[in-house]
């Protein structure tokens, strides 16, 4: 992901790693998403601000899990080019899926508010923009590190 010499010198546990480094890329998505809404609207509450770094903390986390998992799969079981793109997105959608609905439901349970499941079909759609921009982003980065990982294992062989 990012900074990932940093991350690799002082966290060994690839989960802890993978989960610290989403919540530092969750508060500079919920940063900008806050200086987003403010430009737009004039005004951003302290209830919207805490929404939006909620939203963005559950959906970078359930993304990120659900992408280091793709990527353990596609590691061992899948080495096809096309595979290989198909399977990080469908992970990256299913990520922000369960990221959202599990941020809707926190949010419903801390506000007492009804909470019913794919009822916030607009939300749904702009974390997906969200989430096809960060994440191919992220897949880029993981395409540029592919041959130097293959390097690295060579070497051990």
């Amino acid at each position: 992901m990012f900074f990932d010499s940093f991350f690799d010198r002082y966290f060994k546990n690839i989960w802890l790693r993978i989960n610290i480094q989403s919540i530092v890329v969750a508060m500079i998505i919920g940063m900008i998403i806050s200086i987003f809404f403010y430009i737009l609207r004039g005004t951003l509450s302290p209830q919207r601000v805490f929404i939006i770094y909620v939203v963005s903390y559950m959906i970078t986390l359930s993304i990120s899990n659900m992408i280091t998992l793709s990527y353990r799969i596609m590691s061992t079981k899948f080495r096809n080019k096309w595979t290989e793109p198909s399977l990080f997105y469908l992970f990256l959608v299913i990520g922000m899926i369960i990221g959202t609905e599990l941020t809707f439901f926190f949010i419903s349970k801390v506000y007492n508010k009804n909470y019913e499941i794919f009822t916030h079909l607009n939300d749904l759609k702009f974390n997906l923009l969200i989430a096809l921009v960060v994440g191919t982003i992220v897949y880029i980065n993981y395409l540029q590190k592919k041959p130097i990982r293959i390097r690295v294992e060579i070497k051990r062989l």
